[in-house]
């Protein structure tokens, strides 16, 4: 658990960090869905494999996937929630990066658009009208949204990450 704990405190730092740097030179690219979510899963997933790699030396005799999981898990929960406190406040605070938020949705239809192949003219349409619709703009900022988009986020991605974490950290119990 300590482990967990410490790699998720390791965790919000540094996804905190790398949006201060990010925003300070381009903001856009902290809502661009292929930039930002490849380095968030990417730094998600190395200090959750370190959790599980630093638990599996208190165990002598070997870590299953269970006892690896959970070091993991640990750290993506306590990061997620602190990031996601820290990504309240600044939306709260800077009605700039709601707008960036706004865009960046658009950004994942068209590219899912891409990928699936459908149109998105119609939906990029609505976006631009519900951009400028407060109700929209008022939920990036509400705190009911910011524990839900936290709760939610442990089931997916949190439990896939760990589920992956704990493959990499385990090690075969030996006898």
């Amino acid at each position: 658990m300590k482990n967990g704990l410490t790699n998720g405190l390791l965790l919000a730092v540094t996804s905190i960090v790398l949006f201060l740097v990010i925003n300070a030179v381009n903001p856009p690219l902290n809502f661009n869905v292929l930039y930002s979510g490849l380095i968030s899963m990417a730094t998600y997933l190395f200090f959750m494999i370190r959790a599980g790699r630093q638990e599996r030396k208190n165990y002598n005799n070997g870590l299953g996937f269970g006892e690896a999981f959970i070091p993991a898990f640990t750290t993506f929960a306590v990061a997620t929630f602190i990031f996601n406190f820290f990504w309240y406040i600044m939306m709260k605070n800077n009605p700039h990066l709601v707008d960036l938020a706004i865009e960046g949705s658009a950004g994942i239809i068209d590219l899912a658009g891409k990928i699936f192949g459908f149109d998105t003219d119609e939906i990029a349409i609505e976006l631009e009208e519900q951009a400028s619709s407060e109700e929209i703009r008022a939920s990036l900022t509400n705190f009911k949204v910011f524990l839900s988009n936290c709760f939610t986020s442990l089931f997916i991605p949190g439990m896939l990450y760990a589920i992956i974490a704990a493959f990499f950290s385990k090690k075969k119990v030996t006898n």
